[in-house]
This record gives structure tokens, sequence and C-alpha cells, in this order.
């Protein structure tokens, strides 16, 4: 035994076999000061709210080169996150030492314009941003043998305000008056309070013939059986629910929000985006859930645009193919400097 590792409560500490304790940001350094890291080496910083590694990597990575994912979005608008937070409080760190940073990696090319204006904006230094899928799709991958449930619809998320499903249910009941054989199916499970003010939007209009919730499980198989895929978020970074829809040949519909929703939902060729402006639709939800239901309802009124649906969905897929994505990644390797 080297070490043992010892927990108390929010704190660690490890003991030696010689007796020295040290606390984890200590650790974390003489861990990576052994690494002796030289320019042939490479660290991707992956998760940027543990910053006890984050300090001690900035300080000894000599002359190797850092790359920092950011899986979420960098700032917040009013309404959008419960945080209230306008600068994602996990990459403010990176921001202010971003000089020591040679890439940012991003999901979305929108995403990559948008973190550019934000660092300036800031007068923070502006290193490399490269747009790489954060997933992939499976080589290989069949199409459907048309086993898709007719007027089915999917959503799969977290069950959570920012996800929109209150805005989704509402809508899919507005456009069940109009067109009966429409039906959801929600994905997910999340804040128990959350959950039972969704359950009972759909109890108190008797919609639990045509919605139901399903809770967590794997999509892999399940996808293949629906016609659309719906995401009401009010934002969504990259989004791999949409791109495993598409992957899959689901039409899509959805806010016209940043940034995944824009990547994956291309209006008239594979389903529709909804306008949406955050202050003025968060307060008066009526009159967006009216915008989506006539959304919904118009993408079940032609069958034949909606198999050109799911096939210009399987197009946009290729692009998120395994290989392609790993061509991203080793461009990206090549061309640091």
């Amino acid at each position: 035994m080297v070490y043992e590792q010892c927990i108390y409560k929010d704190n660690v500490e490890y003991l030696f076999k010689n007796g020295e304790v040290i606390d984890n940001v200590e650790f974390l350094e003489r861990f990576v000061k052994t690494l002796n890291l030289c320019e042939n080496d490479i660290c991707i910083m992956d998760r940027a709210g543990y910053l006890d590694y984050i300090q001690p990597l900035f300080e000894n990575k000599g002359k190797s080169k850092l790359i920092a994912v950011l899986h979420s979005d960098h700032f917040y608008k009013i309404y959008e996150d419960e945080s209230s937070l306008y600068m994602n409080y996990e990459y403010y760190y990176w921001f202010k030492y971003s000089e020591a940073i040679d890439y940012f990696v991003v999901g979305t090319d929108e995403h990559k314009r948008s973190l550019e204006a934000f660092l300036k904006e800031y007068d923070c230094f502006v290193p490399h941003i490269a747009a790489i899928p954060p997933g992939a799709i499976p080589e290989g991958k069949l199409k459907s043998k048309n086993n898709r449930r007719r007027g089915s619809i999917i959503s799969a998320s977290r069950l959570s305000p920012r996800k929109g499903i209150d805005i989704l249910i509402k809508s899919v009941i507005k456009a069940h008056e109009i067109n009966q054989t429409i039906n959801l199916d929600i994905y997910g499970s999340g804040d128990d309070g959350y959950t039972i003010y969704l359950k009972n939007i759909v109890k108190d209009a008797c919609a639990d013939d045509y919605i139901h919730f399903k809770g967590r499980c794997n999509l892999e198989k399940i996808y293949p059986h629906y016609e659309l895929f719906a995401s009401f978020s009010l934002w969504e970074t990259f989004g791999l629910s949409l791109m495993e829809a598409v992957g899959d040949g689901l039409a899509m519909v959805g806010l016209d929000v940043r940034y995944g929703n824009r990547l994956f939902i291309h209006p008239d060729e594979n389903g529709y985006l909804v306008d949406f402006d955050i202050e003025t639709d968060f307060q008066n939800k009526d009159k967006l859930c009216e915008r989506t239901a006539a959304a919904i309802v118009k993408i079940f009124e032609d069958d034949n645009r909606l198999k050109k649906f799911h096939e210009n969905s399987y197009m946009i897929a290729e692009e998120y193919k395994e290989h392609v994505i790993e061509s991203k990644w080793m461009q990206l390797i090549k061309n640091i400097p």
C-alpha cells in the first residue's frame, strides 16, 4: 500500500506509509509534477468545475499543450437557468487564465462564434477554438424498417423547467384536438416536484391515454419506433439526444434556440423550428404553445413530406458518424502549434 484516501464529508486527505498527510490539492500537484510533461504531451481538461487539478496543471504544464472542452454553454440569459448566473461559474477560471490554454473545444460552430465574441467582450485572451461534436453516431447504423407508430412523438431529456417539457405537453394537447392520432412518450427523470407538476397537466387535461411518462431507459432501439422527436428546451449546448434522433431518421421539431436545435433541425428539410424569444414567450406560454402545436400538426398533415423529413434526417446524420468526428480530432492534434 502506498497511501490511504481519507474522506471526511467534503474534505479529502491522503495518508502515506511514512505518516505524511497531504490534502487533495497537494496530492494532485505532486501527481502532475511526477508526469514530467513535455512538448510531446497533450492534456485534455474535460471538467471545469473540479478546480483542484487545474491550478497544478497550469503551473506544471511545462511545454505541453492544454485543450479545454466546454460541454455546457458559457453564459445564460434571464429565465434560462435557475441559478440566474450570467457567466457559467465552471468556466470562470478557464476564461481568467485563458492564455495558459492552447485550444478550447466546443460542440458547434455557433457556440464557437459566440465564445469568441464573449472572450473579446470581457478582454480575455482568445486561444484557438475548435468545434467538435461531443458524441458520434456508430458506423453501420441501419435505417428503420418503417416500424414507426403513426402520429408518435418522443422526447428524451432530464425533467427540469429548462427542458420545456410543460410547453411540449400543452402543445401536444392542443395538437391532439386537431389530429387525434398524435401521441407523446416522455423519456427521462428529474426533480420530483416538477415531475408531479407535469403529470398534473396531463391528468387535468384527461390526456393520459395519449401522453405517457416512460422514465429513464436505453433508447438505442426505441427511437426507430417514433416519427417525430421534440425538443422544447430553452437551450441545448449540443444535444446528444437530438443527434441520436436524426441518426434514427426522425423528423424534428423544436424552439429556435442556440445551439443544438439549430444544428439538427433544418427548417422545411427535416422539420420545423418554432420562433421563440426568451423574454416575451417565457411570460406568455399560451401563445407559444399555439405556435408549437401548429408546427406539430403541420408535420403530420402530409405523409410524403414526413417521409422526406425522415430521409433528410438520415442525410444530416452522416456528418456525425464516428469516422467524421475522429478526423476532426486528428486535425486538431496536427494543427496544435
